[in-house]
């Protein structure tokens, strides 16, 4: 299942040749659409096209490619009795032939797969098969080796897994002069890259954080949210329905469209006692993310983003307003909001095992 995810040039910083050498050395990264579109009631995700994704996750080549797809196969292979002993520590063996069951994986579908490093782990990412019983984003397989073998964690869970599972992982994107939003982030790619650890970009740079960058209100993005957000806190509800996709629309006037204004204030007054700092401005062509922090006076800031769409004819409008979770939410959530760790802590704890999480 795929999911879709102007150039912004400003505050805008290219990596040096040799960050550039180290990605296109040693990163294979999946082409991802990163689960932004709002998919109309009663069409499938295949509606979604990829022509405007334009994000991605780095993930490194791995050099055990072909012995990784032999351990899927034998697990293929195995009676049940014998499942645990393809397994990293040799438990869950009763979650593990669940899941082999369930997925419906042949070898076929193993020898197309994709084979990822991330850290000292393998991912190993399938097409779903035909009568598959398992739900999107479940299509991936985590490998690592463990005394000479390379093993399956069928426990091993994290935001990354569903989030690279519902990429495009069959059309590889070049990263050569891939740029960053500051020095800093180019800094802390190349250091990632040099571990092989999974790196979240956009046609604009890398996402490590949700540190602001210089001019950012002054984006057309931000511009635009800004005058979408004064009207909603001027309680102008119908108009800034306006401003949404024809999605978003639906499900805002669902929720606020025939409620009494005194209803509606009473729920929406403790949401308007926060303000918004914005933070910076991701691109993924058709798609785009705004950061920013909510403060309010005695009370903890905390990160958040939204979605905006760019419609055909040039114009912005708000997206996936009142939409579930997507993988991307629940990554940005673990890895790239948290204030107390960085980016690369975060992600190093996962999936370097002299880490610990």
């Amino acid at each position: 299942m795929k999911k879709n995810f102007s150039t912004i040039t400003a505050a805008c910083l290219f990596f040096t040749a040799h960050a550039a050498a180290i990605f296109a050395g040693q990163a294979t990264p999946a082409y991802m659409g990163l689960a932004l579109e709002d998919v109309p009631e009663g069409k499938s995700d295949s509606a979604r096209g990829r022509q405007y994704c334009q994000a991605w996750i780095m993930l490194a080549k791995a050099e055990s490619d072909s012995d990784v797809k032999c351990a899927a196969k034998a697990l293929l292979n195995s009676p049940e009795e014998s499942v645990s002993e393809k397994l990293a520590g040799g438990k869950n063996a009763s979650r593990a032939v669940k899941y082999l069951n369930a997925s419906k994986l042949t070898e076929d579908a193993v020898e197309k797969s994709l084979v990822a490093r991330a850290g000292d782990f393998f991912l190993l990412i399938f097409d779903m098969p035909k009568g598959s019983r398992l739900r999107s984003g479940m299509n991936i397989m985590v490998f690592e080796k463990s005394g000479g073998k390379i093993l399956w964690n069928p426990s091993f869970s994290d935001p990354l897994l569903p989030l690279a599972a519902t990429s495009d992982f069959h059309s590889p994107k070049s990263a050569d002069g891939f740029p960053a939003l500051t020095q800093k982030d180019a800094d802390t790619c190349r250091n990632l890259a040099g571990k092989s650890l999974p790196i979240l970009c956009f046609k604009n740079g890398a996402l490590l954080s949700a540190d602001g960058v210089d001019a950012v209100e002054k984006l057309p993005e931000a511009v635009f949210y800004r005058k979408a957000q004064n009207i909603f806190y001027s309680w102008k509800l119908d108009e800034y329905a306006s401003y949404m996709t024809e999605e978003s629309k639906n499900r805002f006037n669902s929720q606020f469209g025939g409620m009494p204004e005194s209803e509606r204030k009473k729920i929406l007054g403790e949401y308007f006692s926060w303000g918004k700092t914005y933070r910076k401005v991701m691109d993924a062509g058709a798609q785009k993310l705004i950061l920013f922090t909510r403060n309010k006076s005695g009370a903890e800031p905390y990160n958040d983003a939204a979605y905006l769409r760019e419609t055909h004819e040039g114009s912005l409008l708000i997206s996936r307003f009142g939409a579930d979770k997507s993988p991307l939410d629940l990554f940005l959530s673990k890895y790239v909001f948290p204030t107390k760790q960085n980016y690369a802590d975060a992600i190093s704890k996962k999936y370097l095992k002299g880490h610990s999480e």
